[in-house]
């Protein structure tokens, strides 16, 4: 990536406003994906299996589910310091609270282990190296922090955290608004697959400017949607309906916002989290936008590049150029 110190000259910066579009590109979701293995994936429930044991036999149950969930279980199973730490997991009114509301929520969970399927087959003709994973799911006593953990065989949900907008243990917890609003159930999926693409493909653009995070960003949300393409743009994102249409309204302020005030380079942790950050709106903006505006412009950015280059294949989109010149090479033109 080439370095650069300060903003683009105006003569570039104008010819990023007058080119380019972003309408959707042709050939991105063309691809044939009927080549790959569909696997059949079923959630191995630990929660309620784990909670069938009898007090009184919870050496034996752990002895016989610890070969299925070595992962949670372990081979220590039945020392005492392992023993005490399970007694107040199995205590804990947390833990109780959650695994309730999840039997309630989660009585039948066939349709996220399609989409789970679906999506590990288009996933193939991302990451070529991909592994079908084993998919398992808990309750972590409301663990915001940790969330869906991925590695390169097993996926962990903790579906107590995808129990709904408005749930009573979100609000005795003191979780915002704008953050509950995307621990629903149908958020189970989308989730998945952005920790899978972050397993793979993290890169640590922490200390690079904005442009360079906004792209980075959007060329997640690209490939989710491809990965996804039943879901709508506003789902995998993280918006409500109405926040992903302020946001089309309003896209040429947006940008014009960025540039009047200098943001697109900025290395300032300040002016980063503003555009990256979650939040109940974007500073700078109406408060009927969302956060992590700079998210959403990535992917406008992104979806102009694939305009203008319809023959980018899903698995060559991180091996591309970064920040500017990524911004460079899309023409970008935000709508008016």
């Amino acid at each position: 990536m080439k370095k650069t110190s300060g903003l683009l000259p105006v003569f570039i910066l104008v010819m990023i406003l007058l080119s380019g579009c972003t309408s959707a590109p042709g050939k991105w979701n063309e691809i044939d994906v009927s080549g790959f293995t569909k696997p059949k994936i079923l959630i191995q429930r630990y929660e309620l299996d784990l909670f069938k044991i009898p007090k009184d036999e919870l050496v034996q149950g752990l002895k016989t589910l610890a070969p299925k969930y070595p992962l949670f279980i372990g081979n220590s199973y039945n020392s005492e310091q392992a023993l005490i730490q399970m007694q107040h997991y199995l205590a804990d009114e947390a833990i109780l609270e959650g695994l309730k509301a999840v039997e309630n929520t989660f009585n039948d969970i066939t349709d996220i282990e399609k989409d789970l399927s679906l999506a590990f087959q288009r996933i193939q003709a991302v990451i070529p190296e991909f592994r079908i994973p084993q998919v398992f799911s808990y309750i972590s006593g409301f663990d915001t922090e940790t969330g869906v953990f991925v590695n390169d065989s097993v996926v962990i949900i903790p579906l107590d955290l995808f129990l709904g907008n408005g749930f009573t243990g979100y609000k005795k917890l003191g979780i915002p608004a704008y953050i509950q609003c995307n621990m629903v159930p149908e958020n189970i999926v989308p989730e998945v697959i952005k920790q899978i693409l972050n397993f793979h493909f993290w890169f640590d653009v922490s200390q690079r400017p904005l442009i360079d995070q906004m792209v980075e960003s959007g060329k997640y949300l690209a490939l989710m949607e491809f990965i996804l393409p039943t879901y709508q743009a506003a789902q995998l994102i993280g918006y409500t309906p109405d926040q992903y249409h302020w946001c089309e309204q309003n896209e040429a302020n947006i940008w014009a916002m960025m540039i009047e005030k200098q943001l697109l380079f900025s290395s300032n942790p300040v002016n980063i989290r503003a555009m990256m950050n979650d939040g109940p709106f974007t500073p700078g903006l109406d408060k009927a936008s969302p956060g992590r505006i700079g998210e959403w412009v990535g992917r406008q950015i992104v979806n102009s590049y694939l305009k203008k280059h319809p023959d980018t294949r899903p698995s060559q989109l991180f091996k591309l150029p970064q920040g500017q010149d990524f911004l460079q090479e899309s023409s970008y033109k935000p709508k008016s």
